[in-house]
C-alpha cells in the first residue's frame, strides 16, 4: 500500500484527487492539509511514501514546506505539482517507485 499525504489549498482539488486515489486498490491518502504549515504539522503526525505538494498556497508556500520536509524526513518523496486532473495518479506512482523529488 502506498500512502499519500496531499497538501494543497484548493479544496475541490484534494477531494478529486482524494477520490481518484481512492480507486486504485494500492494507493491510501493518509492526510490532507490546506498549507504549507498544516502539512509540515502533518508530516509529522501521519506515516506517509509520498507527499502531493502544490507549490503556491498560502501561510506557507510549497517552496519553504519543502525545505522543512526535506530537513526532518529526507528519504520521502516529494511530488511538487500545478496538476489537475487523472494525471495525478500517474505522476504519483512515478514518484513513489523512482523515490524522485520532481520539483524546481
Amino acid at each position: 500500500m502506498i500512502r499519500i499525504l496531499l497538501i494543497d489549498d484548493h479544496t475541490l482539488f484534494r477531494s478529486g484527487v482524494k477520490a481518484l486515489l481512492q480507486r486504485q486498490p494500492d494507493f491510501e491518502v493518509v492526510g490532507e492539509a490546506s498549507d504549507g504549515l498544516e502539512g509540515v504539522k502533518l508530516v509529522e503526525q501521519v506515516e506517509a511514501d509520498v507527499v502531493l505538494l502544490d507549490l503556491d498556497m498560502p501561510s506557507m508556500n510549497g517552496r519553504e514546506a519543502l525545505e522543512q520536509i526535506r530537513e526532518t524526513h529526507p528519504n520521502l518523496a516529494v511530488l511538487c505539482h500545478h496538476l489537475r486532473g487523472n494525471h495525478a495518479v500517474a505522476v504519483i506512482s512515478r514518484a513513489v517507485f523512482e523515490r524522485l523529488y520532481l520539483c524546481p
